[in-house]
């Protein structure tokens, strides 16, 4: 199952997520989800989440992520 919402693998989107990146990542997994995709996440943070799960100290989904969100200057957020 691919996992591809607002919903963030590092903090509270929606009352889908955990406040705890860890916590999301198991629940992400047994609920069944072996991919997910975070969008507008801070990119450091996820980074360094994608370098632990290359060497194997994840416990949750493969991830990828796209960074944050691209607007005009004074637009929207």
């Amino acid at each position: 199952m691919i996992w591809n919402s607002a919903a963030s693998l590092l903090g509270p989107a929606s009352a889908l997520t955990l406040p705890d990146v860890e916590a999301n990542g198991r629940a992400f997994l047994w609920a069944g989800v072996t991919t997910a995709l975070d969008v507008g996440g801070d990119l450091d943070s996820l980074a360094a989440l994608q370098r632990r799960e290359r060497e194997g100290r994840w416990l949750g989904p493969r991830f990828a992520y796209s960074g944050p969100h691209l607007t005009a200057e004074g637009g929207y957020p």
